[in-house]
């Protein structure tokens, strides 16, 4: 857990998505919805930790290890472009360019169509 002190000092801007101690205190393997006031409520539970993104991005939940997404769904990518998240691996690896388009399936392996 940090404190707000020991972030990085930059304020949230709502309604972001925050790991805690990324301008918002909290824990780091939790994510949290920037409120207008600057503090956050709790959004989800990491089970596989949180990932930091670059500014104007929403950091988000690492992806599964061995599970499926499409880009933008937990992993920076092509929207139309389905990966499979490697444990300890830094990027993602390519699965296959969508025909058509990529399905995000919540609760379940993304998909081509």
């Amino acid at each position: 857990m940090c404190s707000q002190s020991s972030s990085t000092g930059a304020q949230c801007i709502a309604p972001g998505l925050y790991c805690g101690c990324d301008k918002l205190p909290g824990d780091p393997t939790k994510l949290y919805q920037c409120k207008a006031d600057g503090t956050g409520n709790l959004y989800q539970v990491c089970m596989y930790g949180c990932t930091v993104r670059a500014a104007g991005h929403d950091d988000n939940c690492h992806c599964e290890p061995n599970a499926f997404y499409c880009g933008g769904d937990k992993i920076d990518g092509d929207i139309n472009t389905l990966y499979q998240c490697q444990a300890g691996a830094t990027m993602p690896t390519v699965v296959m360019k969508c025909p058509t388009k990529c399905v995000i399936n919540p609760g379940a392996n993304d998909s081509c169509t």
